[in-house]
């Protein structure tokens, strides 16, 4: 069993030096091609997805699942 441990991508308050916290704020731009680019360096070999409820982390997820299928 291997276990994939995947932060979220860029939001504009990381960018900006900001921390988030439970803030629901949206991946930008970089963020999103940072999820999709963080397929090209895991195995496609999963059961499952688990993530926060947070969008920012239910986009990655998301993107991460798209390709992933």
């Amino acid at each position: 069993m291997k276990f994939y441990f995947v932060r979220h991508g860029q939001t504009d308050s990381n960018k900006n030096g900001r921390a988030s916290g439970q803030q629901d704020v949206p991946l930008n731009e970089e963020g999103i091609q940072q999820a999709v680019l963080a397929v090209n360096d895991i195995s496609n070999d999963f059961d499952v997805i688990y993530c926060s409820d947070l969008f920012r982390c239910r986009q990655t997820a998301e993107l991460l699942n798209n390709k992933l299928n």
